[in-house]
């Protein structure tokens, strides 16, 4: 069991072929391991419940999938699991991945879009802002260190805490991984000053992933007008995810508030022996 590279992240990226935030070279690469096993290429990681190693997917295999954990299974993996007749000792939900429709964010049309348009339009007539696609990375980490600081984890679940501490950990990571892995950015400066930034890239032909994205909430508007402005760059890419909520109610509650057109279940799960 190996640490997976960059380079080798974007060929698996492309080989697991799965339509998930959890699927994008730079996670793979920062928090997961591979092997082959009974000819297939297998990917692991620490699941973030238990800190236990797991399979981050359901393998192809079926010996590669008999009395082993999962991360990471969707409902496609237990309609999967129910052929093969193999038995889920333990299935925990994990949370939701919510998936976005790209062209909503470039037109924002009809009356569920009103909220989004209203705030997109806000932002660019209050506030005098200029649109970037460089930044320096130390100017980076030190926005993040404050957007860390203002962020309010008072009443928050253990699990939503200790996703919280791992995003800002990765969030760092994945700076140096930028010119390893084809992605996009764009930062906003207000004053002369970062206000907020996202990067983006290009998973599948029909799906991109919404990596990162941090902005200072002082600017209203600024965390939805990012999203228009990036869907506009990935425009023709159909569909695309900003991951999971990790059972936060005020992220859930954003991620619901732009409209998903789905909502993936993403479970854990302890899996047994085949059922004759």
């Amino acid at each position: 069991m190996d640490k997976i590279s960059p380079k080798e992240a974007v060929a698996l990226s492309e080989c697991l072929n799965k339509n998930t935030y959890i699927s994008n070279p730079f996670y793979l690469t920062l928090n997961c391991f591979a092997e082959e096993k009974n000819g297939e290429k297998v990917v692991y990681e620490k699941d973030i419940t238990d800190d236990k190693i797991k399979l981050l997917f359901l393998p192809k295999k079926l010996k590669n999938i008999i009395n082993q954990p999962i991360s990471a299974a969707f409902d496609e993996d237990i309609q999967q699991l129910k052929k093969l007749k193999i038995k889920i000792k333990r299935r925990t939900l994990f949370g939701y991945e919510y998936i976005y429709k790209t062209s909503d964010f470039i037109y924002m049309l009809g009356a569920q879009f009103r909220s989004l348009r209203k705030s997109v339009n806000r932002f660019q007539k209050e506030y005098s802002f200029e649109v970037k696609f460089e930044y320096p990375n130390s100017k980076i980490i030190n926005f993040l260190k404050l957007w860390a600081e203002n962020k309010n984890l008072t009443n928050k679940s253990e699990l939503t805490k200790k996703s919280f501490d791992d995003d800002l950990d990765a969030c760092v990571k994945e700076l140096d991984l930028l010119e390893y892995i084809p992605h996009k950015k764009i930062f906003i400066e207000i004053n002369k000053e970062l206000a907020g930034f996202s990067i983006f890239l290009k998973l599948h032909s029909d799906f991109w992933v919404a990596l990162m994205q941090k902005v200072d909430y002082r600017y209203y508007g600024l965390s939805r007008f990012l999203y228009h402005l990036k869907a506009k760059e990935m425009e023709g890419v159909e569909f695309f995810t900003t991951g999971a909520s990790a059972q936060d109610p005020e992220l859930t509650n954003f991620k619901e508030s732009l409209q998903p057109i789905a909502r993936k279940p993403i479970y854990v799960l302890e899996l047994g022996d085949k059922v004759d």
